[in-house]
């Protein structure tokens, strides 16, 4: 047997772990656009189920991600070495996004380990592009005002 103690640790039930990011401004990023991507190390024993949620502005959960350990549409095999994207819908006028990472159900010494998270998004475009410094004159400005938008972002 692996597990040591009186009782040992598997008889003491299964746990739940839970790992929420601070939040993460959508300021000018276009809605639909937002994409999470991470390193996972997944392993189960029993029943056992991996979820990630994100949450807009503090409202509700939606789910991004459900890997179950049991037979069914969200079973998941053991994947100790997996690259991992996933499309979020942001909805238009989100400003702030928090993800929840949830092992749930786990058992013994089995997992769910995450690490290199990404999160970008597409920003949202730059206004007025034919008068593209907005002055209301079209001149070499605006190509020097581009120029400076292309290498370092929208003014």
């Amino acid at each position: 047997p692996d597990d040591r103690g009186t009782p040992p640790p598997s008889d003491q039930g299964p746990y739940n772990a839970h790992l929420v990011t601070p939040s993460i401004s959508l300021g000018g990023v276009v809605p639909g656009s937002v994409r999470v991507s991470f390193d996972s190390s997944w392993r189960f024993q029993g029943i056992q189920r991996a979820l990630l949620t994100a949450r807009f502005d503090g409202g509700d959960p939606s789910t991004l991600l459900d890997w179950r350990s049991q037979a069914g549409p969200n079973f998941k095999p053991d994947a100790t070495s997996e690259a991992v994207r996933v499309n979020v819908p942001n909805p238009a006028g989100a400003t702030g996004m928090t993800l929840e990472f949830s092992l749930l159900d786990g058992r013994n010494n089995w997992w769910w380990a995450i690490d290199n998270l990404v999160v970008d998004a597409v920003d949202e475009p730059c206004p007025c592009p034919a008068d593209f410094n907005c002055d209301g004159i079209a001149s070499s400005q605006d190509f020097f005002d581009f120029l400076a938008t292309f290498f370092g972002g929208c003014p």
